[in-house]
């Protein structure tokens, strides 16, 4: 039985988009939010508004690590990614093959995923981490601005990651990339 929801006293079935649909509405600056949705089972979801904090945290962590990809790999900010039908994400921050010039990126293909996280800390460490475990994305980091942590997540599988630990930024970190580099977050991110 497909799903319903009660909108004023009616019972009505909920009509879900397939990533076509989504793109279209994007491309005809359609989608509510000035744009800023995702498409998660066929349904648009909202996104946080973006802040101060999360956009000045995003352009220290994107100028820290872009230098550090391989030639083979592009940093790609707020790009909307087509993960399956009717599941469309925009990740703060990705690191995927530059072969892709498409919407459709599969998971495992894609080196990092980071969500900068100042007022959806819930949503990233739950449901996005499920969903990016589940589509094989092998590194994904959730940058909590709050607590002065990173939360990385390594080991997908069909129900999100199994592994997950909590990096403070006084500690160095480096992404899978660039093994080598010692980042620390703390010293990285302006003030």
């Amino acid at each position: 039985m497909n799903e319903m929801i009660r909108i004023e006293g009616q019972d009505l079935e909920i009509a879900r988009l397939d990533s076509q649909a989504y793109y279209t509405l994007m491309e005809a600056d359609a989608l509510p939010n000035h744009g800023r949705t995702e498409l998660i089972e066929g349904v648009l979801v909202p996104m946080s508004p973006s802040s101060n904090p999360h956009g000045f945290i995003l352009v220290d962590l994107t100028a820290a690590l872009a230098p550090l990809a391989p030639s083979g790999l592009k940093g790609c900010i707020d790009v909307a990614i087509s993960f399956s039908e009717g599941l469309v994400l925009a990740p703060d921050l990705a690191f995927v093959p530059k072969q892709y010039k498409t919407e459709v990126i599969p998971g495992r293909e894609i080196a990092l995923i980071i969500e900068v996280s100042v007022s959806s800390i819930g949503h990233d460490l739950n449901l996005k981490s499920q969903i990016y475990g589940a589509q094989g994305v092998p590194h994904y980091w959730v940058v909590d601005v709050d607590s002065r942590v990173t939360h990385v997540h390594t080991s997908p599988g069909a129900e999100g990651y199994g592994s997950a630990q909590q990096v403070s930024w006084d500690e160095p970190i480096a992404p899978t990339f660039a093994p080598d580099a010692k980042l620390v977050f703390s010293e990285t991110f302006e003030n």
